[in-house]
């Protein structure tokens, strides 16, 4: 399965160790499913963990340089969304999946 994550996952599997977003990401990994992640959740998934817990952002980039995962581009302008989004936002992040046929997108509460 391909599994597209959010960066609202990501920051919530490095920010709070031990919690829901921390054991979907581990299972996913156990359970050897595709995982993609767009430069744009990348990003934005750092620039969060830099702001509000600092301390973590080395777990961070050193998870993501151990571990076997698909990295996407982002492809916003070249995919027609099939639906209108109440965030403008989130649009990116819905392109880079569908462009990318993830067959699951993860996402979790905001992170601002």
């Amino acid at each position: 399965m391909r599994v597209f994550f959010d960066a609202n996952v990501l920051f919530g599997a490095f920010a709070f160790p031990g919690g829901v977003c921390d054991k979907v990401l581990t299972s996913c990994m156990y359970l050897e499913q595709e995982v993609l992640i767009s430069d744009y959740v990348l990003a934005e998934a750092r620039n969060a963990l830099r702001r509000k817990v600092p301390e973590y952002l080395f777990r961070f980039d050193a998870f993501l340089s151990k571990i076997d995962f698909i990295r996407i581009s982002s492809t916003s302008a070249v995919v027609a969304l099939p639906i209108s989004l109440r965030d403008q936002k989130d649009e990116p992040i819905l392109r880079d999946a569908i462009a990318d046929y993830a067959d699951v997108i993860l996402t979790a509460t905001k992170i601002s």
